[in-house]
Formats: structure tokens, sequence, C-alpha cells
């Protein structure tokens, strides 16, 4: 009994650290996510805690069965290399006892898992997507930010270019909306008023938008019927009681809506959350051999294969579920040969392993008054290398691999490594100072050079110079290598699905340039934009309404493409329709690539161009500065991360383990990490300026480093 405690304790703790780094990681991406859309005004600050918390089951389910996996690998690895194993066995605890022990944490963890998987992650799923389709339907103006076009939800916009310094009063307002005309058919709805204010009802509760002298049209481009209508004061319900229904899908249903259902959708769904438990005892099948060292090897020599071996296990029940929900293979093969498989592979792993461990206890029980015996035994148990580590890179696929093969995402991944090594840069720069610097410290070459005369400045200064390096290679992968790799990659990956007139971003987006307002809806791989719609007002008149099939850049110049045509003339409307039409604006493809396409990825000079186009269209130029800021000041931010992991080595990490340090090392550097994707939809939120959300935590990082070696003298 005190020996199955002990093993649980120690599996369970391990697991419990493992568990604590991946949940840093999972977690701290999905609130960055959500906080950055509250930025953005699609979701309210109040929303995040309740979002995250029905997120927890979801994120439990994909965390809990790697960290019981590696915390096996990693705690009896180094029971094995203390021969804790070799002496409980020599005990008489056999093997097939050593396995039950195991089988009693997996069957609890199992049982979590199965709780997750079958009953709170989908039911946790289905309440975040009711909050976040109730949340963007209620269109709240007091989360304008002002010179940005807003979304929120429902196909509505809202455009306000400046507010009075309490932010109760908005100046030059422009609301995009689809509603549904008299008739039925949809249409399209744009106000401008020179301002408006937000009032709730007290008798109802109803909120309302109050705009004050401008123009509605409700008009569908190239139609010779419209609206208008001219106000003084109008006002707007904000809220809506029918927020619509939430498409059903497969992950927001309940586990016996999927057993009713039947489909091949839901049979993949159902499947994959039977799994999720099932896999525990498997891979404690697996984990328990692979576990088994020796002294020369180290814990962390089996842990890249037995890694390799979860993913693939993982992997090929991705595509299983993938082929089930598309119809190539039949639910009642679905997973369970996969399932089968590695159940074999662990039983074999188990066979062998128990074998060679009744030889090893066979040998270890011969008479000691054989010594030359002995050590030829001991020489030749030295013949066995270790397997060395592996060199392929693999990330996780989504769920639906989208008819993929392995070689097209292999290739894509391949791709996308230059943007990977510049995003995780500073996180790669902390770990290895702090392995190097923490290597030489356990060898005590620190001590010598510093009882040498050398003094702690120049050694911080000769770790500092092969920085020099690393900066450059960095700075030059960021701003030359990755924003073509990733457009590349992009484009790449929807041309295999979608062949050559792949749309390269579905996110579209909204422009102003003076009176004019623009919506693009797509943009293709060869810079061509789908479906243009462009508001040319006058004041606060609308003068025409145009919407083009596409629009083409030639030449320099941009050409519209099947354009229809709203003229709102003195009291009458007139349609045209054209085959093509020039279209002049300041708008070039690279501009439109910055729009459409994500900021982070975007080179520095192209970042602070895009910044002073927008400032030129009174717009909010926030996020482009951000992340000027952020690019310009990495190697600060690279020499200020060695200077904290000198810090450490000096200090309180002088005389741990590598494993300890590297572990220190990703909590440290993903904390970093976090704290500037934080601070930096923060900016947008709280209105301070771009470049202390890039400061901070880099100032932070100087302090404390400067603190720490201080105090180590």
């Amino acid at each position: 009994m005190i020996v199955s405690r002990y093993l649980t304790r120690e599996i369970l703790l391990t697991m419990s650290a493992v568990a604590g780094v991946l949940l840093l990681v999972i977690m701290g991406s999905r609130f960055i996510r959500y906080f950055t859309d509250a930025a953005q005004g699609e979701l309210p600050l109040s929303a995040l805690g309740t979002l995250m918390l029905f997120h927890m089951p979801s994120f439990l389910e994909l965390v809990l069965p790697l960290s019981f996996f590696l915390a096996i690998l990693l705690a009896y690895g180094q029971l094995y290399l203390n021969s804790e194993i070799t002496v409980l066995v020599a005990c008489g605890i056999s093997p097939n006892r050593l396995l039950q022990v195991t089988l009693l944490p997996a069957a609890l963890i199992a049982v979590l898992v199965g709780l997750c998987s079958l009953w709170l992650t989908p039911a946790g799923a289905a309440y975040n997507e009711r909050l976040i389709d109730e949340q963007q339907s209620q269109l709240d103006f007091s989360l304008l930010t002002p010179g940005r076009f807003q979304d929120f939800g429902n196909d509505r916009t809202a455009y306000t270019q400046s507010l009075n310094d309490d932010r109760s009063r908005m100046r030059n307002v422009f609301i995009s909306e689809r509603q549904t005309g008299g008739n039925g058919s949809p249409q399209q709805v744009v106000t401008r008023a020179e301002g408006g204010y937000q009032t709730t009802d007290p008798d109802t509760g109803s909120r309302y938008l109050v705009l004050e002298n401008g123009q509605r049209y409700s008009v569908e481009p190239g139609s010779p019927v419209a609206e208008r209508l001219e106000f003084g004061s109008y006002g707007v319900r904000l809220a809506t009681d029918d927020t619509g229904e939430v498409d059903v899908d497969s992950e927001l249903m309940s586990t016996p809506a999927l057993i009713a259902d039947g489909d091949d959708e839901s049979m993949a769904q159902l499947q994959w959350r039977i799994s999720m438990p099932l896999m525990i005892p498997i891979l404690t099948l697996l984990a328990l051999p692979l576990s088994r060292v020796n002294p020369r090897q180290g814990r962390f020599a089996k842990l890249l294969p037995a890694i390799f071996l979860h993913i693939s296990y993982l992997s090929l029940l991705l595509a299983a579920q993938d082929a089930i929900a598309r119809g190539s293979l039949p639910a009642s093969i679905g997973m369970w040969p996969i399932h089968l498989v590695y159940l074999m592979l662990g039983v074999f792993l188990i066979r062998r392993d128990q074998a060679r461990g009744a030889a090893d206890v066979d040998r270890s029980s011969r008479p000691l008054h054989r010594p030359q015996r002995a050590r030829r035994d001991a020489g030749g148990s030295g013949h066995g290398a270790g397997p060395g580590p592996g060199d392929l890179l693999h990330q996780r696929p989504g769920r639906r691999l989208g008819g993929y093969t392995a070689l097209d995402v292999l290739i894509y991944l391949v791709m996308r490594l230059p943007w990977r090594f510049y995003e995780y840069a500073p996180v790669a720069v902390l770990i290895g100072a702090l392995v190097g610097l923490g290597g030489m410290a356990s060898n005590n070459e620190l001590t010598v050079m510093r009882a040498s005369g050398r003094s702690l400045g120049r050694i911080l200064l000769g770790v500092l110079k092969p920085l020099v390096l690393v900066i450059l290679l960095t700075m030059a992968i960021g701003e030359f290598v990755s924003p073509a790799t990733e457009q590349h990659a992009e484009a790449w990956r929807l041309e295999q699905s979608e062949g050559s007139e792949a749309v390269l971003s579905h996110r579209g987006g909204w422009q102003r340039e003076g009176d004019d307002f623009y919506r693009f809806g797509t943009i293709r791989a060869d810079d061509t934009l789908i479906n243009v719609t462009w508001y040319h007002f006058e004041g606060q008149r609308l003068v025409d309404a145009t919407q083009a099939a596409r629009a083409v850049w030639d030449g320099g110049a941009w050409t519209l493409e099947d354009v229809r045509i709203t003229h709102f003339e003195e009291g009458a409307t007139r349609a045209e329709t054209l085959p093509s039409e020039s279209w002049d604006t300041a708008l070039t493809p690279a501009q439109l690539n910055r729009l459409l396409r994500p900021l982070d990825s975007q080179p520095i000079a192209s970042l602070w161009r895009y910044a002073d186009y927008l400032r030129a269209q009174g717009q909010e130029a926030t996020q482009p500065v951000l992340y000027f800021w952020q690019k310009s000041l990495l190697p600060v931010t690279l020499a200020g991360l060695v200077l904290l992991a000198a810090s450490f080595v000096f200090g309180p990490l002088r005389s741990v383990a590598a494993g300890t340090r590297i572990f220190y090392g990703v909590i440290v550097g993903l904390t970093f990490k976090y704290l500037q994707d934080l601070l930096a939809p923060a900016s947008v939120l709280f209105g301070f300026s771009p470049s202390l959300a890039v400061v901070v935590p880099t100032a932070a990082c100087y302090l404390l480093g400067f603190w720490l070696l201080r105090r180590t003298g």
C-alpha cells in the first residue's frame, strides 16, 4: 500500500506540473484571443471569465491524456535513474503489480476525461456559442473605438470618427446593416449622421442609439428602387429579442443527441468523444516500457520517440474522424482498428519489457564470488546505444483535415517555419541562455571565470556577443522571409483545396477614404478583389451606391468589373450596369493585403506606411503602430531576456538540474510573451500608448535582471 501511494503520488505530481504548463499555453492563447475581441468591441470584458470557465472542460480533455502519458515517462524514468524500480522488483514487486498500480490513477484520469468529452465539453461549447451570438447581436455603441470599423454581428458594422471627452456622444457616424425589406427580401441599409448618443428606455430597459442630422438609405446597388429618409433625430433600437437560431454543429450536440441523430458526422464526433478516455489505458501500456532507461541515457532519452508515438496515435484518430464524417470510412469500422493496433503494440512492449526485466533480475541475483563475470556483464551492458534525437517537427492538425494528405500538411508546416521561428525567438533565446549558462554553472566554469578575475559585466558582455548574430538573423527573417512565406503558405494551402481561383482571405473588411466608404468581400492570391461595395457621400447625402463582382489591379490602376450602380439624383434614383469601370483610389494591393491579412506577419516598413495611410484617412492606427514598435524593439527585448536568464543562473537557478531550468525558462518566456500579447489589445481598450505595451514587459525584464544580479553581487 505504501509503495502504491508513493508511485501514484509521483505520477500525479508530475502530471500536475506538465498539465499546468500545457494549460498555461492553451488558456493563455485563448484568453488573449478573447481579450483582443473585447478590445475590438466584439465582446464585453465581463464575458471573458464566463467564456474561459466553460472552455475549461475542452482544455482538460486535450491536456490530461498527454500530461498523464508524459508523467509516466518522466516519473518512472527518474525512478529508473535512481534504481528505485530495480529495488522494488528485487523486493518482490512484479512488473504486473507495477502495471496494476499505474492503472489505478489511469482509471481516475480516464473517468475525468470521459466526463469532460462526453458531457461537459459539448455543454460548455454550446453555452459559449450562444453567449457569443447574444453578445454580437447587441449593438452596443459604448464599445466603439473612434476611427475604426467594428463588426457587431449579423452583418452590422459601425464607424465613428471621434467621441467627446466623456465618450457619451459620437461625431460623424456611419452604420451599415442588413435588414429584411417590406417584400421579405434582404436589403442593405446605410446611415450617415453628424452625431449620435446611446440611451436606455427607463420603462422597458431597451437600449437605443439616437442619431442626429443625417440620412438613412435602403438600397441594393444596381436597383432603381431605393428608400431615403432624412432626419433631424432618429432612434435605432440596439438589442433585438430574436437573435436567431444557432446552427446545429456536431461538436455542440449532446452525446445522446449524437446517438439519436446517427448520421456520419454525428458518428464521427461520437467516436472521437469515446476515444479520448479510451486512450488513457492504452497510453499507459505504451508509457510503462518506454519509461525504462538506464543512467547513461537519462530520463529524456525516450521522450521524443514517445511524443512522436502519441502524436501519431492522435493524428490517426483525427484522420479517421474526418474520413467517417465524409462517409469514406464506415462508422461500423471507425476508429476501433486504430485503438486495437496501439493496444497490441502496448501489450507487445510490456511483454518484452517484462522479459528484459526478468533477465536483469536474474543477472543481479547471481553469486557475488564471480567478480570477473560480473565485470564482463557490466561492460556488456554498455553496448546498447540510446535512441538519437528526432529531427521531425510535427504540429497537431485541426480536427478536420479537409482531405489534405500527410505530405500536404508537412509542406505547409515547413513553409510556416520562418514565422514560427520569428514568433518564438524570445522564448527560445531565454531557454537557450538558461541552458547554456546553466551548464557552465553546473561544471563550475563560471566559478573559475570569476576566480580568475573576470568580472560579471565582462561575462555578460561575452554572452551578448553571439546574441548579435541571433538578432540579425531573427530580424532578417521577420522582415524579409516570414512575410513572403506566410503569404505563399496560405495561398498554397487554399489552392490545394480550391484550385487556382483560391480565395486568400475570407476575412473581408471596411475602409474609408474621405467621404467614400468601401467594403471588400475577399482577396485572391493574385490580388484580385471579390465583391467590392462602394458608398460615395457628399456630407450626409449618398450620391452613388456601387457594387462590383471583382476589382483587378493592372498597370498600376484598379478596374472594376461587372459593375452595378444606383445613382441618387434630385428627387429620383437611376440604375446603371457597366461591364467595367476605372476605380480611382489611393489603395494599392499592398495596403489591401495589410487590411485583409494579419498585421503581425507584416514587415516593419509596411506597418509604418499603413499607419500613416490610416491617419491620413482619419482612422485609428493603434494596431499597426503597436506591431511596428514590437518588431522594432525586438533586439532590446532579446537582450533583456538574456540578461534575465543570466540573473537566474547566477542567482536562484545556479545549482538546479537542466530540466528545472528549462521548465522555468518555458514558464517565464510564455509569461513574457502573454504579457506583451495582453498589453497589445489593452492599449486599444484603455487608450494608452502602443509603445508602452512593448516597453513595459521589456523594462520589467531589465529591472528584475539587474535586481537579481545586484543581490548576487
